[in-house]
């Protein structure tokens, strides 16, 4: 709670200008599951991107210059609770989804998850079939193939990323040009695979510092937030973290310790 409030209050004065403040060309939200319990609280967030910003879809102009703040929603995993509590409140309100598909694990829990006692550990994805309903309506992006931590150096990256780009294109009938790593983690040996395969955009879950047109992070966010947080992620307010996490990372190493 407090490394939240005090995550809030930085990002507060970010918004206000009083420190300085980076233009987001275009803020790329990072939701999971959307629950039956979190469907009301998913669709006030809605309405809220849909009076206050421009919703896009995730592969939209990096640099576009427009009247409102542009926000790609985004799903990583493709849990199936998204289809009733999620995607039909999207579409009544013409508000662009992407989701990033493990594609190994469709209609199955999520592997990764086993024996952590997290609250997805047994939420189902979405199976092939119920992907392929929603291919038309939904932008889909891959999530390596088994959710495999890309940055781990006993992991075949390359094979990862072609399974899940070939096995999601038969399925679905249609280019996969986008990419979030799985746990938001990326190094550039990950990513100059990812480029050379063929993907276009690929994604951390945090923010990052340089982004580009083919680089870029996102913000975590949950149907749980509270308003004023919501209001100040879609408004790009928390683009300072990593240079929080950078300073962060710079005081252990001259201080030699852990936190």
């Amino acid at each position: 709670m407090i490394n939240r409030l005090l995550k809030l209050s930085i990002a507060f004065i970010y918004a206000s200008g009083l420190i300085f403040r980076k233009k987001e060309t275009l803020v790329v939200l990072c939701y999971h599951e959307v629950t039956a319990q979190q469907k009301q609280n998913f669709i006030r967030q809605l309405d809220i991107l849909k009076n206050k910003t421009q919703p896009v879809f995730a592969d939209a102009p990096f640099l576009e210059s427009t009247t409102l703040q542009r926000v790609a929603v985004t799903f990583d995993d493709g849990f199936a609770n998204l289809l009733e509590n999620a995607f039909p409140a999207m579409k009544e309100r013409n508000i662009p989804a992407t989701i990033f598909i493990p594609s190994a694990c469709l209609g199955k829990e999520p592997s990764w998850l086993k024996y952590t006692n997290h609250e997805n550990e047994h939420e189902m994805l979405m199976s092939e079939q119920q992907l392929k309903e929603i291919s038309e309506q939904i932008l889909i992006g891959s999530h390596s193939f088994s959710h495999a931590d890309l940055t781990n150096e006993s992991v075949d990256v390359k094979n990862e990323l072609i399974q899940s780009k070939q096995h999601l294109e038969t399925l679905l009938k249609k280019e996969i040009t986008l990419l979030a790593f799985p746990y938001g983690r990326s190094n550039e040996v990950s990513r100059n695979i990812a480029k050379n395969l063929g993907f276009k955009r690929v994604f951390n879950a945090d923010p990052i510092l340089e982004e580009s047109d083919f680089f870029m992070g996102r913000v975590d966010v949950s149907p749980d937030d509270w308003k004023i947080e919501f209001h100040l992620k879609i408004l790009g307010a928390y683009a300072w973290l990593p240079k929080a996490f950078l300073l962060k990372r710079k005081i252990k190493e001259k201080l030699n310790v852990k936190f």
